[in-house]
């Protein structure tokens, strides 16, 4: 189906191929290999659950709220399946992995761990991948669907978190499909794609239950048309039901009702809090501004201006969109999310905006566009500090050296907030960990894990670079130079396949020279 979409918008397969290979391994490149988030741990301990023991209880109250203990007495997870279940083949091979090794160096479940925070990085990747199908669906043309793709995976808040056990990847891999396939099913009024576009909103709602909010402004969108309207919405329905239905079950399995997910009985999120406090801390705070996490916002949002004109009816979809959930998470107390860099919630809606952007931007003047670019690179730059240090680590270290006051109560001031904590960070660790390499100073000695000190294994990679062919270096499993050749190779790699998937991408100026239709 998804190359039917692309022979249909006149793009090259292969080159969304390239794409998703090149950004799968720029992801494994970075990628840390460690869980520091209570979201995470929760996610990999219902995973162990339902492999291991065949149930979706937790183990425990990992989470240390009551709100989450079932009918039955045991403790769930207060999101939905889809994370867990996903985790599933990662576990597994992980586990396989740390079989076959034995015991050494590397603790087996440190490994499983690492193994399953890898699914992260492939669920962004391929949201990287529908961004691309999505422009090629939209008629961007292949070299800005690639662009598009390229946006979303370098110069959004998508980065940092492929690295994390957050289901923020998953989420925005679920709703972008969601929006790609029930677009192309208006488009050229195929019942295959609209049954997927509902599948892969089901899915959404499987992951994080506030997804349901999605299903208005997508169902408004396929209803647009006149001629067919009420199959199209049945179609779209029907692919739907499948994951509502395992939601209402797994809510009524946990808490004895199909609409009871735990959050009303938490008063942790303070739903209906200030509305206002929310708009200025997820749109201009230091702490968690949209704009200044992903500034390739501001661009994109402008696309979607001059796109009313030429497509009014995914324009304002995707303006539906992006206000339903930024008012949702605004008149939530904790919008800012745990241990979150920059607006967590906010980052599943910014693979369409960056594809929005690419269809768009050739509306905009030369001026424009040079500006556009611009914002683009200082977007890619933030992304950096989020990427090469791990927040989670740097805040706990920030936490221990000023006791008193709660991260929370100082994020919103510029001298704290995760941006300048990182960067500095980053500053910090880069000399350090060039010494370590070069040997002018030794390397500090990595403890191994014991029984209820995992977050304190974890924090001990806090002077390094959080990559894990690094982290390899400083549990003395790889030489410096290994270590080295192996993040190098991945990266050399990555761009190869980038610059092969850019050239496979020709700009319209090439297209009509060579007589190819636009």
């Amino acid at each position: 189906m998804a190359t039917t979409i692309g022979r249909r918008a006149g793009v090259d397969t292969g080159a969304g191929l390239l794409l998703l290979g090149g950004v799968l391994g720029a992801y494994l490149c970075t990628a840390g290999g460690s869980m520091a988030t209570t979201d995470a741990v929760v996610s990999f301990d219902l995973t162990r659950q339902m492999v291991d023991h065949g149930t979706i209880a937790l183990s425990g109250n990992l989470i240390g709220n009551e709100a989450y203990q079932g009918t039955d007495g045991r403790y769930y997870a207060p999101f939905g399946l889809a994370q867990a279940l996903w985790n599933i083949p990662f576990y597994v091979s992980g586990r396989g992995a740390a079989t076959l090794l034995g015991p050494g160096r590397i603790d087996g479940e440190a490994l499983v761990k690492a193994s399953v925070t890898i699914g992260s990085a492939v669920a962004a990747a391929g949201c990287v991948w529908t961004v691309w199908l999505f422009g090629a669906s939209a008629g961007a043309g292949p070299r800005a669907a690639m662009l598009g793709g390229l946006l979303a995976a370098f110069c959004s808040s998508l980065w940092p978190y492929s690295k994390f056990g957050f289901n923020v990847p998953l989420v925005a891999l679920f709703l972008t499909s969601a929006l790609t396939w029930s677009w192309a099913g208006l488009l050229h009024g195929r019942a295959p794609s609209l049954v997927a576009g509902g599948a892969w909103l089901g899915l959404a709602l499987l992951t994080r239950h506030e997804m349901a909010l999605a299903a208005l402004p997508i169902l408004i969108l396929v209803a647009s048309d006149a001629r067919g309207r009420w199959a199209r919405v049945g179609w779209w329905l029907l692919g739907a039901a499948p994951g509502v239905f395992v939601w209402l079950g797994y809510n009524a399995a946990r808490f004895g009702s199909p609409f009871a997910t735990g959050y009303e009985r938490d008063p942790t999120p303070a739903v209906g809090s200030s509305v206002g406090a929310g708009l200025w801390g997820l749109l201009v705070s230091p702490g968690t501004s949209l704009i200044l996490y992903s500034p390739v916002v501001v661009p994109a949002l402008a696309a979607l201006w001059f796109l009313r004109r030429r497509e009014p009816r995914l324009a304002w979809t995707a303006a539906g969109l992006c206000l339903a959930f930024l008012l949702f998470y605004a008149q939530l107390g904790n919008f800012a999310g745990g241990r979150s860099y920059g607006p967590r919630y906010l980052v599943p809606l910014l693979p369409m905006l960056c594809a929005l952007l690419a269809v768009g931007m050739r509306s905009f003047s030369a001026g424009c566009r040079r500006l556009a670019v611009g914002i683009c690179l200082i977007s890619a730059a933030v992304q950096l500090p989020g990427v090469v240090v791990d927040f989670s680590k740097v805040r706990l270290e920030y936490a221990l050296r000023t006791p008193g006051r709660t991260y929370e109560a100082v994020m919103n001031e510029w001298r704290s907030c995760p941006l300048v904590l990182n960067i500095r960070a980053a500053v910090q660790t880069a000399p350090r960990v060039a010494r370590h390499l070069t040997g002018r100073e030794p390397m500090p000695v990595i403890a191994r894990p014991s029984s209820g000190s995992r977050g304190e294994f974890s924090q001990q990679f806090a002077s390094s670079f959080d990559f894990w062919w690094l982290h390899l270096y400083y549990l003395s499993v790889l030489p410096a130079w290994l270590s080295l050749a192996a993040g190098t190779t991945l990266a050399g790699v990555s761009l190869l396949l980038l610059s092969a998937a850019w050239r496979r991408s020709p700009s319209p100026r090439r297209r009509q020279e060579a007589g190819s239709p636009l």
